[in-house]
């Protein structure tokens, strides 16, 4: 059984994660630029709990709330088969630094393959992989073509577990609910134009006010 302390340590990270995550994820859309290529991608505040990697009786937008304001105790925390202490503590490690991915030098990895599940995308430093797939309900309907984060992946996956390895050229974002892209997160602003003129890429409302 982990002590207390263990647990405590768990629970300051998870505090200081959540804020990272509602500062600068939260209530965002990126589009992920990479050969050409474009994804959505979204961090909803009920994603957060499942990349802790532990376990709670609170709901996922509770343990969010909570964890915001530097509310968690050890009772709300506990640790399983499933869910273990070593897991939750290597990803609370590591979290913070899977979540700065968009905002800089990354890789895109498509159709990974784990012993337990498969993701259509994932952003990668090549020591971490964050994992992102569609949104399902409880039917299996796809609820948005827009993707979120199901998985932080520590541990080594190898090559052929990925289709594919991009490097990311562009990240853009957009408040979600709204139009335009607005923001460059990642890449050149004096190149974006001309990238986007040599693919193609018009399916998106892209509006970067100061190029």
């Amino acid at each position: 059984m982990k002590s207390q302390s263990n647990i405590s340590l768990i629970i300051k990270r998870i505090h200081k994660i959540s804020k990272q995550y509602k500062n600068e994820l939260v209530n965002k859309t990126f589009l992920i630029l990479y050969e050409g290529k474009a994804v959505e991608i979204t961090y909803r505040i009920d994603n957060f709990l499942h990349l802790c990697g532990v376990e709670t009786n609170l709901t996922a937008k509770d343990f969010y709330r909570r964890a915001v304001h530097s509310k968690l105790s050890c009772k709300e925390i506990q640790f399983t088969q499933k869910h273990p202490y070593n897991l939750a503590e290597i990803k609370t490690k590591h979290l913070s630094k899977a979540l700065s991915l968009i905002n800089r030098d990354a890789f895109v990895v498509s159709d990974i393959t784990t012993q337990t599940k498969s993701f259509i995308l994932g952003t990668t430093d090549l020591e971490i992989v964050l994992c992102f797939d569609l949104q399902i309900n409880k039917s299996g309907k796809i609820i948005s073509p827009i993707l979120i984060p199901y998985s932080l992946r520590v541990e080594d996956i190898p090559n052929n577990k990925f289709s594919n390895m991009y490097e990311v050229d562009y990240v853009l974002s957009k408040e979600t609910g709204t139009k335009h892209y607005m923001n460059i997160e990642y890449g050149n602003p004096n190149l974006l134009t001309s990238y986007l003129e040599k693919y193609s890429i018009s399916d998106y409302s892209i509006n970067i006010t100061n190029l």
